[in-house]
């Protein structure tokens, strides 16, 4: 253990899809200061996010709209029209559709529900396991359920890859107004556990989100991983609100001074 700063490059960060080195083999080893982006004023955007590009196609509609309606009046080149059919979004554009899809409501406002973000994280199957899955979760889940389920087949698919958003597979478990005290789920996205009233402890999130794990487990044998880094908590108490496999049927005794906190993730 040192106090000693450090500066990180990107490409020793090794980011992935909601990974890196902060929160995989040097976990509990660093807590980041500061970030220093560096923008490209003429990047090319990823619109591999489905929401936002949706955006960009809904906008695309109009703008071919607005086209269709100057040809009749101006004649212009066909060059020139591909070039304004065919452009990619502006960084502008891309910073107005990412603002507009985190602030619509299907995440909580930070200044009114408390949250650490997304606190489990989405779950990815091949397509022959996520077939496999869905024959298995029949005994458990209703038709309605596994319909909805059935769905992200193509909605959040990638090449072979299908991704199953935690918050409908606790929907599907029917398990979205769970809640233990003033900790509850999100009811626009029950991937995230809320501060409802402000009242809600570290222990009453942890064991809404111990419940969350092992309701879903038990109905469909899929283990949901939590995404926030836990700070306070001993490996004791992270293995019986986490990993619930183990047949763990009490906490134990935890000194009452010591105030287990939740922080979210480095991304």
């Amino acid at each position: 253990t040192t106090d000693r700063k450090q500066t990180i490059s990107k490409d020793d960060c090794h980011f992935s899809y909601r990974g890196s080195i902060f929160n995989r083999e040097e976990e509990g080893r660093f807590i980041v200061l500061s970030v220093i982006f560096g923008l490209n004023k003429h990047a090319k955007p990823k619109l591999t996010h489905r929401s936002v590009e949706n955006q960009w196609r809904c906008s695309q509609r109009g703008r071919l709209a607005r086209i269709r309606n100057g040809l009749r009046r101006h004649y212009p080149s066909l060059s020139t029209v591909l070039n304004w059919t065919q452009r990619h979004p502006s960084p502008r554009e891309m910073r107005i559709y990412v603002i507009s899809l985190r602030t619509d409501g299907r995440l909580p406002n930070p200044e009114t529900d408390g949250n650490a973000g997304s606190f489990f994280k989405n779950v990815s199957f091949s397509s022959t396991q996520f077939t496999s899955m869905l024959n298995k979760v029949g005994k458990t889940l209703d038709h309605a359920q596994i319909a909805s389920l059935e769905t992200y087949r193509t909605k959040y698919s990638i090449a072979e890859e299908v991704k199953l958003p935690a918050a409908a597979l606790v929907q599907a478990c029917g398990l979205a107004n769970k809640s233990v005290g003033d900790a509850s789920l999100y009811p626009k996205n029950p991937a995230i556990i809320i501060n409802r009233a402000g009242g809600a402890t570290a222990k009453k999130v942890m064991t809404l989100a111990h419940t969350i794990i092992r309701d879903v487990y038990t109905k469909t044998g899929i283990i949901l991983h939590p995404e926030p880094s836990f700070v306070g908590f001993s490996s004791t108490e992270l293995e019986y609100y986490i990993d619930i496999r183990r047949d763990r049927l009490s906490l134990p005794s935890t000194d009452q001074n010591r105030q287990p906190s939740i922080a979210s993730e480095t991304r």
